[in-house]
C-alpha cells in the first residue's frame, strides 16, 4: 500500500468531561497543545503524508519520539521522551482484515498530560469500538485512563481472536473424527496460530513496563485494570500455545495415519508380487519360441496346470506359516 492510498481518514477530537466537545479532520488547525481541562485524541494514518507532516513540523514532538512513531518496521515497547511524553508501540489484531497485512498490525501511541496521539496505518476494529464509546459521551477518565480503555479494547480483539482460532481447532477435530482430509486447513491454523504467538509475545513485557510507569498509571484503580490486562494477554498466549500444541498431534497423527496406509498398500502389492513373480517366470519360460520336448503330449496342459496350483498353494502356505497375513 502506498501513503496516498489511505484506507481512512485521520481524525481529531477535543474531549471534555462527560461529552465530546468537538470533532475535526483538520490536523494543521490544531494547536500543539490543548487548553486546560481539555484533552486532545488525534487518530491518524501514519502512512498518510498529511499526517506525517503533521507529525514533523506542527507536533511539538521531540525527534526520537516522531521517529519511534513513523518508523517502518517497529516492535512492542515503550519509553520516555525528552518532553515527558510516553511513547507506546503495541501490536494489534485487527478482526475485520480484508488481507493477511492488515490482520497483524502495530499501534503507535505518543501521551502526554492533555493530549493522545494515536498512530496505525489501518483501522481496527478496537479503534472502531474506542471511537464509539466516546462518541456516546462515556468519557469521564483523564488522558491515562482513556489510554487504558484503548488497550481493554484491544485485548478483547485479541481475544476474539483467539477464541475464532480455538474454534476452527474444534471444526478441524471434528473433521478428523469424521474421517476427512484436512491437511490444509491443519497447515493453515499453524501458521495463524504461529504468527500470532510470535507477534503477541513481546506485547506482554511492554505491558508489564508499562503498568510501572506510576506517574501516568499509579491510581489503584488503573494498577487493578493494567493487572488483569496483563492476565487476559498470558491467558490469550497460553491458549494460543495449547492450540500449537493439539495442531501439531493432529497433524502427526494424521501424518502416522497417512503413512500407515502407504505401508499397508506397498505391503499388499509386496505380496502380490511375491504371488505372481514365479508365475510369471513359468509363463515367460514356457513362451519362450522353442520346441519342447513333451509339448505334443496330450497330458502337458495339465502338468503345467498342476505345477502352477501346486506353485500357488506352497506360496499360500509359506505366507501362513511366516504371518505375513
Amino acid at each position: 500500500m502506498t501513503p496516498t492510498d489511505s484506507p481512512w481518514p485521520q481524525e481529531a477530537w477535543l474531549l471534555h468531561q462527560g461529552e465530546v466537545s468537538e470533532t475535526t479532520d483538520d490536523l494543521q488547525a490544531l494547536p500543539p497543545h490543548s487548553r486546560s481541562g481539555t484533552i486532545a485524541w488525534l487518530n491518524m494514518n501514519w502512512r498518510e503524508p498529511s499526517s506525517v507532516d503533521w507529525v514533523l513540523q506542527q507536533s511539538g514532538l521531540p525527534e526520537s519520539s516522531c521517529n519511534a512513531v513513523l518508523s517502518e518496521n517497529t516492535r512492542p515497547r515503550s519509553f520516555t521522551d525528552e518532553c515527558g511524553n510516553l511513547v507506546l508501540i503495541l501490536r494489534v489484531v485487527n478482526a475485520q482484515a480484508n488481507t493477511e497485512e492488515e490482520r497483524l498490525i502495530s499501534l503507535r501511541m505518543v501521551i502526554s498530560n492533555s493530549r493522545f496521539i494515536s498512530l496505525c496505518a489501518f483501522h481496527p476494529l478496537s479503534l472502531s469500538r474506542f471511537g464509539e464509546h466516546l462518541k456516546a459521551g462515556d468519557f469521564d477518565q483523564d488522558v491515562a485512563g482513556l489510554v487504558t480503555l484503548l488497550l481493554e479494547f484491544i485485548q478483547d480483539e485479541i481475544n476474539e481472536a483467539v477464541t475464532a482460532l480455538t474454534a476452527e481447532l474444534e471444526g478441524i477435530e471434528a473433521a478428523c473424527g469424521a474421517g476427512e482430509v484436512v491437511v490444509e486447513r491443519i497447515s493453515s491454523a499453524r501458521r495463524a496460530a504461529g504468527q500470532l504467538q510470535r507477534y503477541l509475545l513481546p506485547q506482554r513485557a511492554v505491558l508489564s513496563q508499562i503498568q510501572q510507569q506510576r506517574q501516568w498509571f499509579g491510581a489503584p484503580e488503573l494498577q487493578a485494570v493494567w493487572r488483569e490486562l496483563g492476565n487476559s494477554l498470558q491467558l490469550s498466549l497460553e491458549e494460543v500455545e495449547m492450540a500449537l500444541s493439539r495442531l501439531m498431534i493432529l497433524q502427526d497423527e494424521l501424518r502416522a495415519t497417512l503413512n500407515e496406509k502407504n505401508n499397508r498398500t506397498l505391503y499388499l502389492l509386496s505380496l502380490v508380487t511375491f504371488f505372481f513373480l514365479p508365475l510369471s517366470f513359468l509363463t515367460g519360460f514356457l513362451g519362450m519360441n522353442i520346441p519342447f520336448p513333451w509339448q505334443d503330449s496330450a497330458a502337458s496342459f495339465w502338468a503345467v496346470l498342476s505345477l502352477v496350483l501346486m506353485l500357488l498353494a506352497t506360496q499360500w502356505a509359506l505366507i501362513r506359516r511366516l504371518g505375513w497375513l
